[in-house]
């Protein structure tokens, strides 16, 4: 009698697709906490959301009260730790327009993945530019999620980094653009959370016209059978002068959705898009 035959690789990288593909589904159907905090004007404040114990923040996701009349709380962070997803706001503009004081989200998407590299890069902007910065996975690992920070001037008067645009560039790589409408240099950072080995994954997109002084919202949706594993935003300005496309959320829309909103200054229209990536 023969002895039995060894795995292939072949069969070997199948299964491990299949134990990532079920990880997958398990992200998407996992426990969601949201907190939010207070940010009054020209203040800054970050709200934390906590899974319960024995879980892990896998994602997450920000809402910030962003309006052409006011509040005007901008979003600085974006940060995973351990149990918890951290969002930071800043409500820059302060009394001078009647703002008054509006509110910061967070959201954290809980599961039992723990991820096993991070990576941090980030990039200084002088004042009027516009820039990003990538941070790469350690070696052997890929992007499983995405965050940033920035600076922000909370007095409304130095550094006013607004972040415009998170996207996966590569397998591995993790992307944070922004411009700086402030007087002084700032930084954007990019922060990529990595997990070993690799995952296929489906990118969708979608995007909206935004008219001057609107706020809009797009949502991307994974083809069917797939559920979102995380997502991006991309923004398109048209002219200079005219006001920026502003950030103002960014989460999951149920298991295959993906959506984020922003508000457009200025006179010129703006052009938001999610990006979802799927598995």
């Amino acid at each position: 009698m023969s002895a039995p035959r060894r795995p292939s690789r072949r069969a070997l990288a199948a299964l491990l697709g299949l134990v990532l593909a079920m990880a997958a589904i398990a992200v998407a159907v996992a426990a969601t906490k949201k907190s939010s905090v207070t940010v009054g004007e020209n203040a800054s404040a970050t709200a934390t959301a906590t899974c319960a114990k024995g879980q892990r923040a896998t994602l997450g996701g920000f809402a910030t009260t962003l309006t052409q009349s006011g509040p005007y709380v901008h979003p600085r962070a974006l940060v995973l730790k351990g149990r918890s997803a951290k969002a930071g706001g800043v409500n820059e503009q302060g009394p001078v327009l009647g703002g008054g004081t509006g509110r910061a989200t967070a959201v954290a998407y809980c599961g039992t993945r723990r991820f096993l590299g991070k990576a941090e890069a980030f990039n200084t902007l002088g004042p009027g530019k516009r820039g990003s910065v990538t941070a790469k996975c350690p070696k052997g690992m890929y992007v499983a999620a995405g965050g940033f920070r920035s600076d922000i001037a909370a007095s409304g008067t130095g550094a006013l980094v607004y972040v415009d645009g998170l996207e996966r560039v590569g397998a591995a790589k993790w992307r944070a653009s922004a411009i700086n409408d402030g007087s002084a240099p700032g930084k954007v950072e990019a922060l990529a959370y990595c997990f070993p080995g690799s995952q296929a994954l489906t990118t969708v997109t979608k995007s909206v016209v935004i008219a001057p002084g609107n706020t809009g919202t797009v949502t991307a949706t994974c083809p069917k059978g797939k559920g979102v594993l995380f997502g991006g935003v991309r923004s398109q300005h048209y002219g200079t002068g005219g006001g920026e496309l502003q950030l103002s959320s960014m989460a999951r829309a149920g298991k295959r959705g993906w959506k984020v909103g922003a508000l457009k200054f200025g006179n010129i229209v703006g052009r938001l898009t999610s990006v979802a990536y799927c598995g």
